[in-house]
């Protein structure tokens, strides 16, 4: 979303080419219960995104589907944005549709046309058939680098990534008891029903969170499938199966013993399991853990990124969280969105390059939303310039981000 309406806002011509029949890829057909890393944590938070991503939150303020700041795990000082996953899609359909972006739903990209080792365009396949796409600048958003690695980029992919989640929602909530029981409370619960042998959880961290606009609606963050890999099928395949099973038991144990939820009934399983990790495109320069929680800044940063490393444990099924110092953020670098030896491609989101561990923490909504914005500004200004998006004038990207709200200090 993010690089599309920056791309068509600096003068490109743009397609926009999406899978579903809704905008917002995890935000929506995942629903990742509270939108991450807007904000530095620790006893001061300060906003670090702005541009498009903080325009789509005012956007949801305005109707009420969104709280702009809820602090969660307060031993680690972490805020999210929770909001209304059905009003995002709304949203993000009208600001689509003031600009002049040819919006393709329903439509999968199933190859890539290369020229030696540039990327000239892409093949799209839906219900009308299979098209063409050519474009002098491909952007890669689909958070797997599904179009990177057709393309021949070099990638890393763990054997064991992060688990899968499946999240969902109940109804009917009594909220306000329902979030009373957070954190150590609500995981000895856990811990006693699976004691008794009456709950097979998998997890007892995650969270629960309200969504506006919808009273006595949570969204829910526990399951976990683990030895899957997100760029195989029948993994994929399994991890939907074994997701809906996991939510069932979930909902049962909340509707019976969480304060709250004595009447509650679960009301939706979102459209796609949550995956967490799988390609991390190999770029100019990959980003590390220790360059976040150094708070390291760089020449070519594009935007700032304050999330924690946040690590779904195969083993444990425990959360490992290391936070950066407090009130403090890091450099995303442009460097990472240019994948080596692929010209005419930039990737943005999840999949950029970065280490396992710097993954987890730039793989959430904020820098993901940022590093779009960074991503269709900079396809933007290489084809006003006529030249491969590796070479732009690094000050003439950040000081174009600037001055559309981009908060890069």
């Amino acid at each position: 979303i993010t690089a599309a309406l920056a791309a068509t806002r600096n003068g490109a011509k743009v397609a926009l080419v999406e899978r579903y029949g809704f905008m917002g890829g995890n935000a929506t057909n995942v629903v990742v219960t509270g939108l991450c890393g807007f904000y530095t944590s620790g006893s001061k938070k300060e906003r670090i995104v702005g541009g498009i991503g903080w325009e789509i939150i005012e956007e949801l303020s305005k109707i009420g589907a969104v709280i702009e700041l809820f602090e969660v795990l307060d031993d680690h000082g972490i805020g999210v944005i929770p909001y209304n996953h059905e009003m995002l899609k709304i949203v993000l359909d009208h600001m689509v549709e003031r600009e002049e972006i040819n919006l393709l739903l329903h439509s999968l990209v199933v190859n890539v046309i290369m020229s030696a080792s540039s990327i000239k365009g892409v093949v799209v396949e839906n219900k009308s058939g299979q098209q063409k796409i050519f474009a002098n600048v491909i952007i890669d958003a689909t958070g797997d680098g599904d179009l990177a690695a057709r393309a021949g980029a070099k990638y890393e992919v763990l054997e064991q990534p992060q688990p899968m989640t499946m999240v969902f929602s109940m109804a009917n909530v009594d909220v306000d008891r329902a979030l009373s029981v957070l954190g150590p409370e609500l995981r000895n619960m856990m811990q006693d029903g699976i004691a008794s042998k009456e709950f097979k959880l998998k997890s007892t961290d995650g969270g629960i969170t309200p969504v506006p606009g919808m009273p006595g609606v949570v969204t829910i963050n526990f399951t976990r499938i683990k030895e899957v890999v997100g760029t195989k099928v029948k993994d994929l395949t399994r991890a939907e199966i074994e997701g809906r099973e996991q939510v069932t038991l979930y909902a049962d144990f909340f509707s019976k013993c969480v304060p709250g939820f004595e009447n509650a009934f679960l009301a939706s399983i979102f459209t796609q399991v949550g995956v967490r990790e799988t390609r991390r495109i190999m770029g100019e320069y990959v980003l590390t853990e220790e360059d976040i929680l150094s708070s390291r800044r760089f020449d070519d940063g594009i935007g700032l990124n304050a999330w924690p490393v946040e690590i779904h444990d195969t083993n444990s099924s425990k959360i490992l969280w290391k936070r950066l110092p407090d009130g403090t953020s890091c450099d995303i670098p442009y460097r990472c969105l240019i994948p080596k030896d692929i010209d005419g491609l930039l990737v943005a989101g999840r999949c950029i390059s970065a280490t396992h561990g710097a993954l987890a923490s730039t793989r959430v909504s904020g820098p993901c939303m940022v590093i779009g914005q960074a991503a269709g500004t900079a396809a933007a200004l290489a084809i006003k310039k006529n030249i491969l998006p590796r070479y732009i004038d690094i000050s003439l990207l950040k000081n174009t981000l600037r001055s559309q709200g981009v908060k890069l200090d």
